[in-house]
């Protein structure tokens, strides 16, 4: 799907192509079907991955460029990647 989609995000301005994959990425989300596929082919558990971060304990590792919405509005979304 990457190398369907690259050609096309990469002619649009990169603002845009962020906002577009993040709406997209909720509405596909949106729908139960889609969501539970997502869930169980990106979700990882497994022991040696749990972290405690301030006192909070984490499933994995946190991971996330800095300056992603420092807000976290899409947060629900990253979950279901993982």
């Amino acid at each position: 799907m990457y190398s369907a989609l690259k050609p096309i995000l990469f002619r649009i301005p990169p603002e845009q192509a962020h906002h577009w994959t993040l709406k997209s990425l909720s509405m596909t989300l949106s729908i139960p079907v889609a969501n539970a596929f997502f869930r169980s082919r990106f979700r990882l558990e497994h022991p040696k991955l749990n972290q405690t971060v301030f006192g909070l304990p984490l499933p994995n590792p946190v991971g996330l460029a800095a300056g992603f919405y420092k807000d976290g509005p899409h947060y629900q979304e990253m979950t279901t990647l993982g």
